[in-house]
């Protein structure tokens, strides 16, 4: 209602390095990553998949309300929770950003994850 007619340049934001995106497509095995939500949804593991077994890459309690969802390109792990989205990502899946939206129950990523 009371927007200034005069515009001002925006603050610039610091640079966050989240570490490498995509530190999987580095690996000398070509593993796939995948995750696996159990004990009725407290725990949430992402895997290695490895020809003898899987390898554990990360493990949390709780990170997860429902469900996790993967970018296309595997760049980010979404979690879905009561107030909204969590995108993560990096080697130790670093919280990369937030969503706030109240019971949120879908999340689309556009194909090149822009």
């Amino acid at each position: 209602m009371s927007i200034s007619d005069e515009w001002e340049t925006p603050e610039k934001q610091p640079f966050k390095d989240f570490g490498n995106m995509r530190h999987w497509m580095e690996d000398p095995d070509c593993r796939d990553q995948y995750s696996v939500i159990y004990e009725s949804g407290e725990r949430t593991a992402i895997f290695n998949n490895d020809a003898k077994d899987p390898i554990v890459s990360e493990e949390r309690a709780r990170w997860t309300e429902t469900y996790v969802r993967w970018s296309p390109k595997g760049t980010y792990l979404a979690t879905f929770h009561q107030r909204g989205i969590a995108l993560w990502g990096g080697e130790k899946f670093k919280q990369i950003q937030r969503f706030s939206h109240q019971g949120v129950s879908l999340i689309d990523f556009s194909p090149c994850e822009r």
